[in-house]
């Protein structure tokens, strides 16, 4: 039987990592000079068209690495983005060399025989407001029973989900398996 003190110090010495669980998309970003074209019209941007790696998961799991890289002393946490992608096309080799150059591993949680794109978005900013096209791709079947919610348990864990996923399920299972800390998004 372990006490409570021994509980406390192998929690305290477990290494811990936060999954962050969501969406993965290739954003492009176009920036109008002036407002919205009417429809079949045409629009001058204000600069070049800007490509990066984006969506919540991606965005809150690289700033996560970069507060734990530069503020975080030894042994520092993990963090693993739990997500779906198609390595095989562009979009997803983008994300694939933006988390190998922030050190994140991905876990992709792609279905066997899921072959469409990864997903992209284009993003519009005119007058200061973002308007957004969506192509969700692979990521639009991403749910809860993708996940291996057991592997994840194993952890000392710190759970971010993104909205989109059946945060009822995912939650119920953490519940009956340990105690986490959720960050819902």
């Amino acid at each position: 039987m372990v006490s409570a003190e021994g509980e406390q110090a192998n929690i305290a010495d477990a290494e811990v990592t936060f999954h962050v669980v969501g969406d993965a998309y290739v954003d492009f970003f176009s920036f109008l000079d002036g407002e919205w074209p009417e429809s079949g019209g045409d629009s001058r941007l204000d600069q070049p068209v800007k490509c990066y790696a984006g969506g919540s998961s991606v965005n809150t799991a690289t700033h996560l690495k970069a507060l734990i890289k530069n503020f975080t002393e030894e042994p520092k946490p993990k963090v693993i983005l739990h997500t779906v992608l198609n390595p095989d096309d562009h979009y997803g080799q983008m994300l694939l060399d933006h988390a190998d150059e922030h050190d994140i591993p991905i876990d992709n949680c792609r279905r066997e025989g899921d072959n469409l794109s990864t997903g992209h978005c284009i993003a519009i900013v005119s007058g200061g407001e973002r308007s957004f096209m969506t192509h969700q791709g692979v990521v639009g079947n991403f749910g809860a029973d993708d996940l291996d919610v057991e592997k994840i348990a194993k952890t000392s864990t710190h759970l971010h989900l993104h909205s989109k996923f059946c945060l009822l399920r995912i939650l119920y299972n953490f519940y009956f398996v340990s105690s986490y800390c959720f960050i819902l998004f």
